[in-house]
């Protein structure tokens, strides 16, 4: 069974989604291990990571990478972003969730929080 499934039945198991959230999540991860395997390839996301740092007073209080077709695939099940981010209201989550799904290379959102927090998303 492939880490990407694992992940999907461990949020089943811990609630953070559904059945039929799982089963999409599911279907996603067979879909893009299919078109790896038949040597089509996108914009590839198979190797980028979702890497999101949040920093306070220069210090490092988040640094999460997230391989990006499980992101996309989260997205896709759920219709929100794989994590929480306070202050993210003011954003166009549009154009956040199509950078995400095109696989977009770089820095896609930089912002700092009513918090002081200064968030980055990169995609790489």
């Amino acid at each position: 069974m492939s880490d990407d499934i694992k992940r999907i039945l461990k949020l089943l198991e811990e609630g953070k989604i559904n059945s039929d959230q799982a089963s999409e999540l599911i279907d996603a991860v067979k879909e893009e291990k299919s078109i790896t395997q038949t040597g089509i390839q996108r914009t590839d996301i198979k190797d980028k990571n979702l890497k999101i740092n949040v920093l306070k007073e220069g210090k490092n209080k988040v640094n999460l990478s997230i391989p990006l077709r499980f992101a996309k695939a989260i997205m896709k099940a759920t219709g929100k972003l794989p994590v929480k981010v306070h202050g993210i209201k003011d954003i166009d989550l549009k154009v956040l969730k199509a950078a995400i799904e095109t696989g977009s290379d770089g820095r896609i959102l930089d912002f700092k929080t009513d918090e002081g927090h200064h968030v980055e998303m990169i995609i790489g």
